[in-house]
Order: C-alpha cells, then structure tokens, then sequence
C-alpha cells in the first residue's frame, strides 16, 4: 500500500472517530435538555397529570419513527431515579397509570434493576 493511501486511511479513521465523538456529545446535551425540560415540567405531585411524588408529570412527545408516545421520568432523589415509564399515543393519567382489563399497566417500564418491563403498551 502507498504511503498517501495509509495516510488517507489515517485520516478517514480520524474524521470518523470525530464524527462518533461528536454524536456523542449531541446524543448527552439532548439527553441533558429533555431531562431538564421534563424537570422543568415536573411539580410536587398533586396535580391531575402528576405521577405522584416519584415520576414526573406526564410528557407527550414522539420517538425516532414518528410515532406519538407518553412518558414519565423517575425524579431525582427518589427510588426511581434513571427509570422510566413508556407508552405508544398520547394517553391521559388514567389511561398511562391505570390497569386494564386483565390487570396489566398502561405503560412498560425500563431503566430499572429489573432491566425492561413489556407490558404490550410500547411498540418504539
């Protein structure tokens, strides 16, 4: 191999690894700006879109493919923390925390101890 075909093999490697260092750090900052944008919407746990005092208040936003989803986020301080609660559409309280009528929870749970919990409620 010529010594310029090494040379751009070097520098390929090197603008890929910016690129993915890159990514990276963008994939952090919208992780940092949706935790405190969903902070920001988070309050003590008493009104009728609230969790309670563990999760977030409701978040209704779409996934990667377009599709509408709920979310609520474990609060900090709390047993929760890191977790989440997920669902396809845009549900109401009632509908994310409730059962149906087989007992199964309106949402799936990830990010916890117990890895992730598939309730049927998220297709993502």
């Amino acid at each position: 191999m010529a010594r310029g075909d090494h040379r751009k093999r070097r520098q390929g490697q090197a603008e890929m690894q910016r690129a993915q260092a890159e990514t990276e750090q963008t994939q952090r900052e919208a992780a940092e700006r949706t935790r405190a944008s969903s902070q920001g919407r988070m309050n003590n746990g008493h009104d009728a879109d609230s969790g309670g005092r563990t999760w977030s208040s409701l978040i209704y936003g779409s996934n990667d493919k377009g599709q509408d989803v709920t979310l609520s986020l474990g609060r900090s301080g709390t047993p929760p923390e890191g977790e989440y609660l997920i669902a396809d559409g845009h549900k109401s309280r009632d509908e994310f925390y409730g059962e149906d009528d087989q007992g199964q929870k309106g949402h799936d749970h990830g990010g916890g101890r117990g890895g992730y919990k598939d309730r049927g409620q998220y297709s993502g």
